[in-house]
């Protein structure tokens, strides 16, 4: 006898444990992810400084209040970082809560399905194998969903990095001030070294992996007018967000919905599914074109040239060429218009 809930088992198993962000050390300082408080700004960048100039006159006064001002712009760069790592960290914990509320919800269709095959034919020798291949169908879906979910947590990552480029510069080391002839005597201001300012802050680099969309612009190295339509169609939907079972970019997509949809602009007729878009022929990695597809056992991605291939993350990106997707099997690269 078919132990139902067995062939259901291996999909509950993929839903991931609930996601609880982290208490940041600079979060009570910038009302829970949203940024630092207007008054902390003010006292960081105005008020303080005004303060030590009401006491301190003269250059070594000006001097201690150029350096408190430049430091207070840097820690109010510092907690916007720390705002946008909490604000990370939260987004995160949401995309794991939807995908495991997702992945439970198609084993609970797994199931009823597999339940209504038997009832409907309980004695006959196929229930069985009706059973498995419906149990394999919904154990798919439940893949390509843990796989998206991987995408977002990497786009999320991706923040976090732009976010640290941002901080300052570290303090650099105080310059001494001359020593004059005779023996030396300890300054008066000797105790404010401290307050040197960090340097001048960087500008957070773009993001890499990035591409302007290709419009109606030819795309150099496709092998056929199909091939170089779908880029085209594919670079156009950049920044789409991700949607579940999405196919049009006017309402979101999924990896499949992104590539059988640019495909379709091109007048090629795509499967729906990720493993079923290996069509074509199979191409190695050094003959790759645009237009071609890279395909895994539940996500696939195009080529759009230079190393480069265009996937629907959360949102639509462009990322360099690779084979690994987070444990999922590899079935390689293919070219449906050959």
């Amino acid at each position: 006898m078919t132990d139902l809930l067995a062939l259901v088992e291996p999909i509950r198993r993929l839903a991931p444990s609930t996601a609880v962000p982290g208490l940041h050390p600079l979060s009570p300082l910038t009302d829970a992810g949203t940024g630092p408080p207007a008054d902390l700004v003010a006292d960081l960048t105005r008020h303080i400084p005004s303060d030590v100039d009401a006491v301190l006159r003269g250059a070594a006064g000006t001097a201690v209040v150029q350096r408190l001002t430049a430091a207070g712009v840097d820690t109010v760069e510092l907690l916007e970082v720390s705002a946008e790592v909490d604000a990370v960290a939260h987004d995160g914990a949401a995309a794991v809560d939807r995908a495991t509320v997702d992945i439970l919800e198609i084993a609970e269709q797994c199931l009823q399905q597999i339940i209504g095959t038997v009832v409907t034919a309980p004695l006959s020798p196929a229930t069985p194998a009706a059973a498995l291949q419906i149990a394999c169908t919904h154990l798919a879906r439940a893949q390509a969903r843990l796989t998206a979910l991987g995408t977002e947590l990497e786009t999320l990552i991706s923040r976090v990095a732009a976010a640290e480029a941002g901080l300052p510069d570290a303090p650099a080391a105080p310059t001494p001030p001359p020593t004059p002839a005779g023996p030396a005597g300890p300054s008066g201001l000797s105790g404010l070294s401290g307050l040197s300012g960090p340097g001048p802050s960087q500008t957070a680099p773009p993001a890499t992996g990035t591409v302007e969309p290709v419009g109606d612009v030819a795309v150099p190295g496709a092998p056929t007018p199909q091939a170089a339509a779908a880029v085209e169609a594919a670079t156009s939907a950049l920044g789409t967000p991700y949607v579940w079972g999405g196919t049009s970019p006017s309402t979101g997509v999924d990896c499949s919905g992104l590539t059988q949809w640019a495909y379709g602009q091109a007048g090629v007729d795509l499967p729906r599914t990720a493993d079923q878009q290996a069509v074509g022929a199979q191409v190695s990695a050094d003959q790759l074109a645009p237009g071609d597809l890279v395909v895994w056992d539940g996500h696939v991605a195009m080529v759009t040239g230079d190393g480069q291939m265009i996937e629907a993350g959360d949102p639509v990106q462009i990322n360099p060429v690779r084979t690994e997707n987070i444990g999922m099997g590899f079935l390689g690269f293919y070219r449906p218009t050959a």
